[in-house]
């Protein structure tokens, strides 16, 4: 049965098509913005129109592009109120004659930009998405060629592993998991291939080849073409794994039509991916597996070593100066940076009774995403004055040495921010969160807090007694070195991949057809 309940009662003529779309296309930017309601409809509109309805599909896939860019542009969080339209369109287009992959790529892509951008838990996330994506995937599982998949390797480590990489460029922290598994899987006996699919440059290539893999830059203009060469390169490698960092449309696809004996998901971001031919997960959050929608796949923990010189970067004392002075005139500063949906109205409440008892502090918050509700709190409080929030990107590198004691968001907690805090002997003050319990290997155990009157008594003891403060910052310092120790990761991670594999073994050889 259907995850969507959706019928078109009138077919639609071509002239209320063309005229949606100009309107779509005519403005952009601000000017959207302003007038957001027409727009919006329209959009919506479009987004409910039947495939058999439509004339000129690359005319309409155009004009659809044209209203995501805007939310890329704005993060405009109003975008929510497409979700079940949105769900019901992907359904819509895999149900279609037709190649039409790459407009269902560019709704899945924007379906999970909406969903990632603008919902405050991994667990509302997941509500959003599992439904929608595996219906999704179900589709897509009956498309694509059918061949048979490689035989596995009977014994030993010469196990072929291809990783899809969205991001294989050196200055990108979402690189980070691939460099510590290629650097883990040096001399193992594993070949390692990296398909670069989106963003790349030479010197990440470089790296990976010094550590014996290789990078092959399958980047295209759409993401047909780039599926196409992907799947190329598939069939001439021919991998017994396959790994991917990422959830969004290219890798659900691959994934669904299963282009490998084993493929593994490797969750760094937003857990939900309820897709088909799901053998395994690297599981960074620790969250239940059921909400995230990966049925029976194998769970893995993954907790990758920390590279210091990455996580701690110097900056000039200019450049921090500059910041400083855009900043509340305080003594002691308080906050976090990163994207500003993690900053929930329970965190500001516990920022503001940590000001309250701590009359020489300020809270700063900087990050992207829409800061209206934060800027509404803030107008709010009564210590409004000692509150700040700067919109936009921010230096995790600049703010770090700022900021005094961290306050770790919830229930999505900080990622690189944190582990930034911590390279530089920052103390980070974290509740604990049901939806992320394996962070807390990440962080000092003694500033995390069951409760918000335990955190708040944690962050307000170390901004009054010096002596704790300086304690806490010793132990981040030890946390920082313990983290970064490599050799128990790469032993853990060569297991995984020899469990996993093992598992594979024992399936029915008709399981391995593409596509089925």
């Amino acid at each position: 049965m259907s995850f969507f309940k959706y019928k078109s009662d009138t077919k639609i003529s071509g002239e209320e098509i063309r005229i949606a779309i100009s309107s779509i296309t005519a403005e952009g930017g601000d000017r959207i913005y302003e007038n957001y309601r027409e727009f919006s409809d329209k959009f919506s509109f479009l987004l409910s129109i039947d495939p058999g309805d439509i004339d000129q599909i690359d005319v309409y896939h155009g004009a659809l592009k044209h209203a995501f860019d805007y939310y890329y542009w704005k993060w405009d969080r109003r975008a929510v109120e497409h979700h079940r339209v949105l769900g019901r369109a992907i359904e819509k287009w895999l149900a279609a004659s037709g190649n039409n992959i790459g407009l269902v790529c560019d709704l899945i892509d924007f379906f999970f930009f909406v969903v990632w951008c603008f919902g405050d838990s991994n667990t509302k996330q997941c509500e959003f998405a599992v439904g929608p994506m595996r219906a999704a995937s179900a589709a897509l599982s009956r498309s694509g060629r059918i061949r048979l998949l490689p035989s596995l390797p009977k014994h030993g480590p010469a196990t072929k592993i291809v990783w899809l990489a969205m991001f294989a460029d050196s200055g990108n922290p979402m690189s980070t998991a691939l460099q510590h598994f290629a650097k883990a899987l040096e001399g193992s006996g594993h070949k390692l291939s990296v398909y670069a699919w989106r963003f790349h440059d030479e010197a990440f290539a470089t790296r990976l080849r010094e550590m014996g893999g290789d990078c092959c830059v399958l980047a295209r203009d759409t993401p047909a073409e780039a599926l196409a060469a992907i799947e190329g390169q598939l069939a001439i490698d021919k991998p017994h794994v396959i790994i991917s960092d990422m959830n969004n449309a290219i890798p659900t696809v691959l994934f669904s039509r299963r282009v490998a004996p084993v493929q593994i998901f490797l969750q760094a971001g937003m857990p939900a991916w309820p897709i088909r031919n799901l053998d395994a997960v690297f599981n960074s959050f620790g969250i239940a597996p059921e909400i995230a929608g990966w049925g029976n796949a194998r769970m893995l923990d993954f907790n990758p070593p920390w590279d210091l010189s990455t996580l701690n970067q110097a900056r000039s004392p200019d450049l921090i100066a500059q910041s400083r002075a855009r900043l509340p005139d305080a003594t002691k500063l308080i906050g976090s940076y990163g994207r500003l949906v993690k900053v929930t109205r329970p965190y500001l409440e516990a920022a503001e009774r940590i000001l309250q008892s701590c009359p020489d502090a300020a809270l700063i918050i900087g990050g992207t995403g829409d800061d209206s509700d934060i800027r509404a709190f803030i107008a709010a409080s009564a210590v409004g004055g000692r509150m700040h929030v700067e919109t936009g990107w921010v230096d995790g590198h600049v703010w770090g040495r700022l900021i005094d004691v961290f306050l770790d968001t919830w229930p999505v907690t900080g990622g690189e921010s944190s582990r930034e805090m911590i390279a530089k002997g920052r103390p980070v003050v974290t509740l604990h969160s049901e939806e992320m319990p394996a962070i807390v290997a990440q962080r000092d155990s003694s500033l995390v807090a069951a409760n918000w009157d335990e955190f708040c008594e944690i962050a307000t003891r170390l901004l009054n007694d010096r002596a704790e403060y300086e304690g806490a910052c010793r132990r981040s310092q030890a946390l920082a070195e313990r983290m970064s120790d490599t050799k128990a990761f790469a032993k853990k991670i060569i297991a995984d991949i020899s469990t996993v594999v093992a598992d594979a073994r024992r399936r029915p050889i008709g399981f391995r057809f593409f596509g089925r």
